[in-house]
């Protein structure tokens, strides 16, 4: 399980990982979040490994989980986001394909435009060529983003 925090303004931080596999690993990025003692905005996670049947719940103290499972045995995305903080799910940009899976929350930021944030993974065997095509007509959409595994080789 890699770790990386962002930090995107003064009022917003969002860390992310590769977790490999939810049911695994979720009690180590417990133990690292009550070790950073940081409330984040929202963690990021991708290679979940749910499935669209799996309707398991995953707790983290302070969150609530959304997620976009896979139709691949690898893969899906999600995200926790902090209780105290108010969002909507933005279901018109999120993805299921063969290729990816993409997750898209707007938080809403009484200080400035609301953050637009998503979680994408790209499966490292898909097409790049149908990947792009899923992606960029929602990228056009968006102004600010923020993470994700998208494993493409130049």
């Amino acid at each position: 399980m890699n770790f990386i925090i962002q930090q995107s303004s003064k009022n917003h931080s969002a860390p992310y990982s590769n977790i490999g596999s939810m049911s695994k690993h979720l009690d180590s990025l417990n133990q690292m979040l009550c070790d950073l003692n940081y409330p984040f905005n929202l963690i990021s996670i991708s290679e979940t490994w749910l499935k669209p049947d799996n309707h398991l719940n995953f707790d983290l103290s302070g969150y609530t989980f959304l997620s976009q499972p896979s139709l691949q045995r690898v893969g899906g995305v999600g995200m926790f986001i902090n209780s105290h903080q108010k969002y909507h799910a933005r279901f018109d940009l999120c993805t299921c394909k063969d290729e990816c899976e993409t997750l898209w929350v707007e938080i809403e930021n009484h200080l400035d435009k609301n953050i637009l944030c998503g979680i994408i993974y790209r499966h490292p065997n898909s097409n790049t060529e149908s990947f792009f095509n899923q992606l960029f007509p929602n990228i056009e959409k968006i102004d600010r983003f923020t993470l994700g595994d998208f494993s493409i080789n130049c």
